[in-house]
């Protein structure tokens, strides 16, 4: 058996940094660590965890940008729509005059059936 350290569970800023950064191994932690304080003050670390899917960026300063204020702004008010289901309750009594179809028969069993 080893006994070896148990490793540290890495941060809210360390897993967004690794999410979002295209190389996050070669990128300035220390700056990058800093930006991802600032945006978690703003933003909530799911919506921000959430832009992994969609893209990487070269650093988190890009969200510090007009353009990237402007997409998290959207995501931000994207993610507060709630959608909630709408019920319909069917009347018995039908509310237009019930009308009688007639179809054209397409095959030779639905033009048998014409003379029933």
């Amino acid at each position: 058996m080893t006994t070896g350290k148990r490793r540290r569970k890495p941060s809210k800023h360390q897993i967004l940094i690794s999410a979002l950064l295209k190389d996050s191994k070669s990128c300035s932690w220390p700056n990058e660590m800093r930006v991802a304080g600032i945006l978690l003050k703003k933003y909530d670390f799911d919506l921000l965890l959430s832009l992994k899917d969609e893209f990487k960026v070269v650093s988190l300063t890009w969200f510090l940008g007009d353009k990237g204020q402007e997409y998290l702004k959207k995501k931000k008010n994207y993610q507060k729509l709630k959608l909630e289901k709408q019920t319909y309750e069917l009347q018995d009594k039908p509310v237009a005059p019930e009308t009688k179809v007639v179809r054209k028969p397409r095959t030779l069993q639905d033009f048998l059936n014409i003379f029933k």
